[in-house]
């Protein structure tokens, strides 16, 4: 988006990318609760100060050949609100039901699917509990 903004486009609609992990049953309770604490301390870091988010962009940036036909964004072409970054939690019933209704009105998924067969939050929700 910040490219096509630089470039002169318009933005229509903007939507934020919600991150969802999965933690199998034999993964050990204290790593997770490690990396979810890590994880949890790195937002709170970058969103406490918009300086801490523009000394990242750099890595975002580096990913970008210097020779992409479009050119390359500049660290000042960021709108840095845009970037948020929330807390670990379980995958809630509210998000598996947004993206349900799209995956079944796309057929893929079936409509009988739902919550309690799909998602199993017992890992997440023991580690975030403790």
């Amino acid at each position: 988006m910040t490219l096509a903004e630089k470039l002169g486009a318009n933005i229509l609609a903007e939507a934020f990318f919600v991150a969802t992990d999965v933690a199998r049953d034999d993964f050990d309770p204290a790593d997770l609760k490690a990396l979810y604490r890590a994880l949890d301390r790195a937002a709170d870091f970058l969103n406490a100060d918009t300086s801490n988010k523009r000394k990242y962009i750099p890595y975002l940036l580096k990913d970008i050949p210097d020779d992409y036909p479009w050119g390359k964004p500049e660290i000042e072409d960021f709108h840095l609100p845009r970037l948020r970054f929330g807390h670990t939690e379980p995958y809630s019933q509210a998000e598996f039901e947004r993206s349900r209704r799209i995956l079944v009105d796309y057929n893929l998924l079936a409509p009988e699917a739902n919550f309690a067969r799909v998602v199993d939050n017992r890992v997440a929700r023991s580690v975030n509990a403790a």
